[in-house]
């Protein structure tokens, strides 16, 4: 079975447990990216103002930037992953692995003959 693991349940298990967050830097960037937005929607306004666009297309573009960050919810690493290192939860021991490619922050985890994957 795969369950996708959201910011909001990350959250939600925060509070309910006291679960520390544990990410890499560039997953926790790309996530500060689009939390604040803002300097990105002023770029878009400057670039999109050129006469070759309408105005509602300008708005168009700067909509979804606001949607995407109100569907993201905030939250704040408790630590960070580093690539090929070993973490241990509980019995358990991992080795870390950095796959990045839909986004930078893409992380594998290995442990004996098992390889944790999201997707």
């Amino acid at each position: 079975m795969c369950i996708p693991i959201t910011a909001v349940w990350l959250v939600c298990c925060k509070k309910k447990t006291g679960a520390k967050i544990y990410l890499s830097a560039a997953a926790f960037e790309e996530y500060q990216h689009f939390r604040q937005a803002d300097s990105a929607v002023n770029a878009v306004k400057e670039i999109l103002c050129a006469p070759r666009y309408d105005i509602w297309q300008i708005d168009m573009v700067i909509e979804e930037y606001e949607d995407i960050r109100g569907i993201i919810t905030e939250f704040n690493a408790d630590n960070y992953l580093q690539n090929n290192e070993i973490r241990e939860f509980g019995d358990w021991k991992f080795e870390v692995i950095f796959t990045p490619g839909h986004a930078a922050g893409h992380t594998c985890f290995f442990s004996e003959r098992r390889l944790f994957a999201g997707r």
